[in-house]
């Protein structure tokens, strides 16, 4: 028998190497001339109403005319926030006028990412610069970084992978630090118990800002396949490959020719599987078999 492993991406003697793949989607877009709200965001102002509109291309949120107001948008990623396979949030932002008063743990202007364990980032915008929250003590100013927000349009690039997170802007490496879990926080209004929560907006009484939002994506990274290993024994070709997050996921398939005349057909054999691994025992023949992993 004559087998190979297969895949778009590599072919590799007698395993199988898959990368990660990207998955971007845009989750707000401003060229739409809507709001948010009615691109699957939620918005809430409290206890008064904000200023909220569509201008040039940006929706522009206003909580300068009174420090107490909370007002922003939030709402669940439609996919979950991995931190092991990790993700990338991007969004375009100019913050136009921020006041936190003598208070240096708060902002006018906050964006939080909470991944699907709920640990994250919050990150505060001033003026001058940008900065984390902390855990402990709780919602105290940390790591922060010099940045003018207020010049013009910032595209950032919040990410997150395993346990750090880190802030590009225009492509300049801007801020990095440790995720955090603020679900001790305790509130009427209380977020950070939420998996895969994104917020863009002020979420303090303490201060006041307003700011232009333009266009916010997010890209996932899908975990990769395992890789698939042959043997050949006195029993037959023993193909392996290890368990892994995406293994009750995949189906093994086989096919004896390539191009547009391939017909890969799942592997009925008897798969056995142990704490590290699952195998499979096929009979030896002397055709041409071509083996893959495939999502379902």
């Amino acid at each position: 028998m004559k087998c190979r492993f297969l895949s778009r991406w590599a072919v590799a003697g007698s395993a199988l190497f898959l990368p990660a793949l990207a998955s971007a989607q845009i989750l707000y877009d401003p060229a739409a001339g809507t709001l948010p709200q009615a691109q699957g965001w939620s918005y809430l102002a409290l206890p008064v109403a904000a200023q909220v509109s569509v201008t040039d291309g940006s929706t522009l949120l206003n909580t300068q005319s009174l420090s107490q107001i909370l007002a922003g948008f939030s709402r669940v990623a439609p996919v979950p926030l991995d931190r092991v396979n990790g993700f990338t949030l991007r969004f375009t932002l100019k913050l136009l006028a921020e006041d936190h008063g003598t208070r240096l743990d708060r902002a006018g202007l906050s964006v939080t990412v909470l991944a699907a364990d709920r640990k994250g980032i919050e990150l505060g915008f001033w003026a001058d610069r940008i900065w984390a929250q902390s855990e402990a003590p709780l919602f105290t100013h940390a790591e922060d970084a010099l940045w003018n927000s207020t010049a013009d349009f910032t595209d950032f690039a919040l990410t997150m992978t395993g346990d750090t997170y880190a802030l590009s802007a225009n492509d300049t490496p801007v801020l990095t630090g440790p995720v955090r879990d603020y679900t001790p926080f305790v509130g009427l209004i209380d977020p950070y118990e939420t998996p895969n929560f994104l917020f863009f907006g002020d979420n303090t009484t303490s201060a006041r800002a307003s700011f232009a939002l333009r266009q916010i994506e997010l890209t996932t990274l899908k975990p990769a396949p395992p890789i698939l290993s042959v043997e050949l024994a006195a029993t037959g070709l023993i193909l392996t490959w290890p368990i892994t997050p995406s293994s009750p996921f995949l189906i093994l398939k086989a096919t004896d020719q390539l191009g547009t005349e391939a017909n890969w057909q799942s592997i009925t054999d008897p798969i056995t599987s142990d704490t590290t691994q699952h195998q499979v025992t096929l009979p030896v023949t002397e055709a041409h078999r071509y083996f893959r992993l495939t999502l379902y």
